[in-house]
């Protein structure tokens, strides 16, 4: 067996769509291909092929955080992906190597990876640095604190990305650590149709 490992390209994604929905306990759709294609550019994601199908992906997303007020460039990993068949033969690790290194040839001195498999990732020397939260709570007990006018709500879509970066900012631009969300963010990860 000849592992390639390299950049994905046009063609790769409807293979990568499946690989990470069948990695992550879903089933394929295809419409995820559409998405993918819409949203991430091929150089952002590496993969190993097998027979020159992707058996192993990790996807790098050029992003920035704002650190100590200054935009810092950042890659953003995820998501990692392999196929069963596939797993502890290094696939993976050599993956990761890569990303790192060119998250250091292209200037970004940080990078975060987002998995909900911290123990996995432990070992191969990452660590959690930051959490996600959700709160619960009663919507008739918010109040607005500032007097506003009557209006409609609606959900928001892709397009309304822009509305919410900018509401998203006001929180986060005093913050240290803030993740800048791109739009690539906003439209895939946040605002799925």
């Amino acid at each position: 067996m000849s592992i390639e490992y390299r950049h994905i390209k046009d063609e790769d994604f409807e293979e990568i769509a499946k690989l990470e929905a069948i990695a992550f306990y879903g089933r394929p759709r295809e419409e995820d291909t559409a998405l993918m294609r819409k949203n991430f550019q091929p150089e952002w994601t590496l993969a190993a092929f097998d027979d020159g199908k992707p058996v192993a992906s990790v996807r790098t997303l050029p992003s920035v955080r704002l650190m100590h007020g200054a935009k810092t460039p950042f890659g953003l990993i995820s998501p990692v992906t392999c196929y069963a068949a596939y797993r502890r033969q290094g696939h993976v690790a050599k993956l990761l190597v890569r990303s790192l290194e060119l998250m250091k040839e292209r200037g970004q001195p940080i990078s975060g990876l987002y998995t909900p498999h911290d123990a996995l990732y432990r070992r191969y020397g990452w660590e959690r640095a930051e959490e996600k939260r959700s709160l619960s709570f009663d919507p008739g007990r918010l109040e607005f604190r500032t007097p506003a006018p009557r209006g409609k709500t609606r959900p928001a879509t892709q397009d309304d990305w822009k509305t919410l970066d900018a509401i998203y900012r006001q929180h986060v631009d005093p913050l240290n650590g803030a993740l800048i969300r791109v739009e690539n963010w906003w439209r895939f990860f946040v605002l799925i149709d």
